[in-house]
């Protein structure tokens, strides 16, 4: 068969294109440092990146959500912890005025500062975080507690997320720990008997006082402990989280980073091969050229 002018221009012209397009990528690869940015580059490679950079954000999502509850559950602590301070206070003020060595008018004294202390408590119960009333349940969007210690949140408690698809609870129940519907003691109804027998100088009633003031101490420590638990289940979410997005990232990196070495030394021999291809094409060209003539 006879080679054509043409044949060998065409010839020459994908082969030179070829030898360009190697030494494109390579070098699209020396300096991004990425083998795969198109789809295009490596369809198999490009699936499994998106795959895992799909599980990568959300394992993201899963550490927001995470660490958001871990510090509303540590506010939470917080919190009770003053609560607990304020009605320990209110237990060592009653167990002093139950003595005999007082009077009437030490114990209506005794009763300002227990209101007081009384007003301390629902102040905390209705503590907010970026407008989320931590002790609300799922009813987050108003103070849980009215100005007559009723409960208006929801017992329903808010969840979190600790891994993809699964949530555990990230609040605390106030209704079971402060209110009797947790089959314990009504804070609000201990401390306003309290009161009462404080001002009535009721000595027999304050110590029935001091009695529901311990249960209500104890309470406070379970949902402190109850706090705990729920925040070591997502500090465990966050750190379990990390270690899994931070694979999945690994994962896909390893598909789509280029080795910078090898893409260097594969530049390296595109070039030379373009050049050693370009400067054949020109001799080819050259020696048809003068066949013509």
């Amino acid at each position: 068969m006879r080679i054509s002018d043409k044949m060998i221009f065409d010839s020459s012209v994908i082969r030179n294109s070829n030898h360009r397009s190697r030494m494109e990528k390579a070098m699209a690869e020396t300096s991004t440092g990425r083998r795969v940015v198109h789809p295009w580059d490596d369809p198999v490679a490009a699936g499994r990146i998106a795959y895992h950079n799909n599980n990568e954000k959300q394992w993201e999502g899963v550490i927001n959500s995470a660490e958001r509850a871990a510090s509303e559950l540590q506010t939470a602590d917080d919190v009770l912890g003053n609560i607990q301070n304020v009605l320990t206070r209110a237990y060592e003020l009653s167990v002093q005025l139950a003595n005999d060595t007082y009077n009437p008018e030490d114990r209506e004294a005794g009763a300002i500062e227990l209101a007081t202390l009384q007003e301390e408590v629902f102040y905390y119960l209705n503590t907010s975080v970026g407008g989320r009333y931590i002790f609300g349940g799922i009813e987050d969007n108003k103070p849980p507690f009215d100005n007559a210690g009723n409960f208006e949140g929801s017992a329903i408690q808010r969840r979190s997320e600790i891994a993809p698809g699964l949530t555990t609870e990230s609040s605390i129940n106030a209704s079971k720990y402060f209110t009797a519907a947790g089959g314990g003691v009504d804070a609000y109804t201990i401390l306003t008997d309290l009161n009462t027998s404080m001002l009535a100088s009721d000595k027999a009633g304050i110590q029935t006082g001091i009695g529901g003031l311990k249960d209500l101490i104890t309470q406070v420590s379970n949902a402190r402990a109850d706090a705990g638990t729920q925040q070591n289940f997502f500090d465990i979410a966050i750190e379990t989280g990390m270690f899994l997005r931070d694979q999945e990232n690994n994962r896909s990196a390893s598909l789509s980073d280029a080795d910078i070495i090898d893409a260097a030394s594969r530049l390296q021999m595109a070039e030379r091969a373009l050049e050693a291809s370009l400067t054949a094409s020109v001799k080819s060209f050259r020696l048809t050229l003068l066949d013509k003539i």
